[in-house]
């Protein structure tokens, strides 16, 4: 084995750029990146490798915890944002499937978890140019491919200091998030998308992913068009 080191210094291009120049740069068959002044724990990549081998999956992540500017462990009880992210990644356990419970919502968190096989980057041409969540719209894409695997284990520290995108506008965000969810749920409800094995849409899951989506408050980014469109279908069906 050896180690290769590559330093670049150039203008900032943005995260998805950054991401997709060095995926590019890179020659192993799996790649993971580490954000900014984050940490892995000492065995992440082997378990998720392992992980990987075990189900045959082109994307494995695993649980997260936060640290401070200092590398301390935040306390969710003492900070709200810790608190929430912390439910949502709890909440992941009580869905049907992985995929299911990343579309519900970004359980993964951050480019820095997504531990992915090159051959699913190449497959989706990488990271797109999303200013807060190419890593979502990743892991989204990637259902219509392979069912990521999921480690309980928090084996990645997101670290939360001023500068994190996190901490800008969140209605910006939530536009962003919004409208990524909605391109997905629209190749999603489309019948003729037939997707990987356990890809959450219509004509694998049929009226447990629309029950899903309504159950989860997923409509809110559903085209009214599509949706009508898909009542129609079932209208007709019975005819």
């Amino acid at each position: 084995s050896f180690e290769a080191h590559q330093l670049l210094l150039r203008e900032n291009r943005g995260a998805h750029a950054t991401l997709n120049e060095a995926v590019a740069l890179s020659r192993g068959h799996y790649v993971n990146p580490l954000n900014s002044d984050d940490l892995f724990a000492p065995s992440r990549i082997e378990m998720l490798l392992r992980a990987a081998q075990r189900h045959q999956a082109a994307l494995v992540f695993s649980n997260l915890d936060w640290i401070d500017s200092n590398a301390n462990l935040i306390d969710p009880f003492a900070d709200a944002r810790v608190y929430a992210l912390r439910c949502k990644q709890a909440a992941s356990t009580h869905h049907e499937t992985v995929g299911h419970a990343l579309i519900s919502h970004n359980i993964a968190a951050t480019t820095g978890n997504l531990f992915f096989a090159r051959t699913l980057f190449d497959a989706l041409s990488g990271f797109r140019a999303h200013r807060y969540n190419h890593d979502w719209d990743f892991c989204l894409r990637a259902l219509w491919i392979t069912e990521p695997v999921h480690i309980q284990q928090p084996l990645y520290r997101y670290r939360f200091h001023g500068s994190n995108t996190i901490a800008e506008s969140t209605q910006k965000n939530h536009e962003e998030a919004v409208r990524i969810l909605g391109e997905y749920l629209t190749r999603a409800f489309d019948p003729l998308q037939s997707g990987a094995e356990f890809t959450p849409n219509v004509m694998r899951w049929q009226e447990r992913f629309v029950s899903h989506v309504l159950g989860h408050g997923l409509a809110v980014a559903l085209p009214p068009d599509v949706f009508k469109n898909y009542a129609l279908s079932l209208l007709e069906g019975g005819a």
